[in-house]
């Protein structure tokens, strides 16, 4: 069935939004002859006021907002910010001006998401994270892996799919070769833990084809050298 309904999430955990920077800068540029006596910057979505910075005489060279003070699941549904500054003179004369709309590029990052298909559950999870170039099984993807081999454990008759995928930096073919051996990487975890028959399991590799996150964001590409593991069973 194509029903919506059918393809609803059942259980998402260990969600995370990542954005594709850490911080906006504003440069406020004035030019006039009187003193200033006060400023204030806003930093506006979807014309709220987000945050705001203010100070007695001129304003800083740079004004700075850390993305994640500001919550960023609430930024995600804005995707565009704007700031406006206001300055008061000496003369009590009041000045104000605005910037462009500045977007901000999300990435959302699941270690684990599970659907309902029909009577088949597929649990999807992520997060097995490899350096650049390389394909060995750090302690920190070891950690994934074990929790996703104790959730077989809790399962019958479940179906296991490694799909090693890498960034789009460097030739496709050497890529697909990458991947594989960090699929191959996880797959031998699994085996050797006796959980899960071989039989159970397939594994390969997709190279920068099919990629789970964005290429053209350096946050994207580092989140493609990765390895997905997929479970499949019967409710």
């Amino acid at each position: 069935s194509t029903h919506p309904a059918i393809l609803d999430t059942i259980k998402s955990t260990y969600v995370q939004e990542q954005a594709d920077t850490k911080e906006l800068r504003f440069a406020p540029s004035l030019q006039g002859e009187t003193e200033i006596e006060s400023w204030q910057l806003r930093l506006l979505g979807a014309d709220k006021v987000l945050a705001t910075r203010e100070g007695a005489g001129a304003p800083p060279a740079e004004v700075v907002f850390a993305l994640e003070t500001l919550g960023l699941r609430n930024l995600v549904q804005l995707g565009q910010v704007s700031a406006d500054l206001e300055v008061k003179d000496k003369e009590g004369n009041v000045f104000s001006t605005a910037s462009a709309p500045v977007g901000i590029n999300f990435i959302r990052r699941e270690e684990r998401i599970a659907q309902k298909i029909g009577s088949k559950v597929v649990e999807k999870y992520g997060l097995i994270l490899f350096d650049f170039d390389r394909a060995d099984l750090k302690d920190r993807n070891q950690i994934i892996v074990n929790r996703v081999l104790a959730r077989v454990a809790e399962l019958k008759g479940v179906a296991m799919d490694i799909a090693g995928h890498t960034d789009s930096i460097g030739k496709e073919k050497y890529n697909i070769e990458l991947s594989g051996r960090r699929a191959k990487a996880v797959y031998d975890s699994t085996v050797q833990s006796g959980i899960a028959a071989e039989a159970q399991i397939t594994h390969a590799g997709n190279g920068p084809n099919n990629p789970p996150y964005d290429n053209s964001l350096p946050e994207g590409r580092s989140l493609n050298r990765t390895v997905i593991i997929n479970l499949q069973y019967t409710e």
